[in-house]
């Protein structure tokens, strides 16, 4: 123990490096038991996330509004600091211990497998994250561009513009995406799917001029799907006296005149005699 050897040192300092070096490896058992109850103990309660899960069961009982509700449900922050503090530590017992005792060696690299897997599926699936950069990029450029200054390289040269190009790139996807994509009214929305939904219909050109205004707003990968309307849906009232062909040539001259203003989706949806019919979201 450190003790043990404290006291020995005491009586003879020359014997230090010896004491260390017939100490150091014995305690590897220690960490090798250390490293095991990470892995079965901390990795699987990260899994569990007792905590999170206690506070759903108990948010059903105590809350009141869709609010309450949605926090109920939030898994919470991702402590990054703790995380990273003890994956270092693992990282330097098994650097230490790499030659002195290399048994502990497969149980380091189990550790490291087990929390790729824990925190892949965490970070994907469990944990929303808060933010990305948050303009961190001109910071480290800054801090890059002092320390090869320090060093006298020229690559300080090179890293000059790169905080102005990168606040010039912030500013902007700001300025085209932030505002349409904070504001979009469901109205807006709405239409740019009929105009859509109308072109696929009876398509006339590649590009419809009356999407031309919403070039700049943000489409999200997963929004590149067939539109799913909050009022209609993509069943039509057919009649058994008119073919497929006149109802959907009719269906299109409606979503056009949609799509043109020049009518409206409540005018669409009659409801004595619909010509779509109207379904649930």
């Amino acid at each position: 123990s450190v003790l043990q050897v404290l006291t020995q040192a005491q009586q003879d300092i020359s014997h230090i490096p010896q004491l260390l070096a017939r100490a150091i490896p014995s305690a590897s058992t220690f960490f090798i038991n250390f490293t095991i109850m990470r892995i079965c103990l901390t990795q699987t309660m990260e899994l569990i996330n007792l905590g999170a899960v206690c506070f759903y069961i108990m948010g059903k009982f105590q809350t009141q509004s869709p609010r309450e509700v949605d926090e109920s449900k939030n898994p919470g922050r991702l402590m990054y600091g703790d995380i990273l503090s003890r994956t270092l530590l693992v990282f330097l017992i098994g650097a230490t211990y790499a030659v002195l005792a290399p048994l502990i060696l497969p149980f380091i690299t189990l550790f490291f497998a087990a929390s790729l897997f824990v925190w892949k599926y965490q970070l994907s699936y469990v944990y929303i994250s808060e933010m990305d950069t948050g303009g961190l990029f001109c910071f480290a450029q800054v801090t890059a561009f002092g320390l090869f200054s320090l060093k006298g390289s020229l690559l300080s040269i090179v890293m000059v513009p790169l905080p102005f190009i990168t606040m010039w790139v912030t500013g902007s996807l700001t300025s085209k995406y932030e505002r349409k994509a904070t504001y979009l009214s469901l109205d807006e929305a709405i239409r740019a799917d009929i105009i859509v939904r109308a072109n696929e219909i009876s398509p006339q050109e590649e590009s419809p001029p009356a999407l031309e205004e919403f070039a700049p707003m943000y489409l999200q990968p997963l929004l590149m799907i067939p539109p799913l309307f909050p009022r209609l849906t993509e069943q039509f009232r057919t009649d058994n006296k008119k073919s497929p062909e006149d109802e959907t040539r009719r269906e299109a001259e409606v979503l056009s005149d949609l799509a043109d203003n020049e009518g409206t989706i409540d005018e669409a949806v009659d409801e004595n005699s619909p010509l779509l019919r109207a379904g649930e979201a």
